[in-house]
């Protein structure tokens, strides 16, 4: 739990910063942070959104004006690199069920 609030919390003030996630240099450690984060609810079984554990950071830190001002653009950030990690694992499951059942010679489930 403390490992998704602190992750959360530093994506919430990196993108506040200007950074957005991609493949490359503070984008990449800001798309791992949101990442882990994500992979952790699912393993703890949060079905809450990352937006939704991320709006108590803004109360919190209200008094932070960059937080107040960019905070949709954040929340939107969030919400789209969640939206293609779990999509990627999702296409990931499959590859990985269709490999294991051409494995053991079975067609499907």
């Amino acid at each position: 739990m403390r490992i998704i609030a602190d992750h959360i919390k530093a994506a919430v003030f990196i993108i506040a910063d200007g950074v957005l996630p991609s493949n490359t240099e503070q984008g990449y450690v800001l798309r791992r942070l949101i990442r882990r984060a994500v992979r952790n609810m699912k393993e703890l079984k949060i079905e809450k959104q990352i937006v939704q554990i991320a709006e108590p950071v803004f109360e919190i830190y209200n008094d932070y004006l960059h937080l107040k001002k960019n905070k949709q653009k954040i929340l939107k950030e969030l919400e789209k690199e969640e939206e293609k990690f779990l999509e990627t694992l999702e296409k990931g499951l499959e590859i990985l069920n269709q490999k294991v059942f051409e494995k053991e010679g079975k067609s499907d489930w």
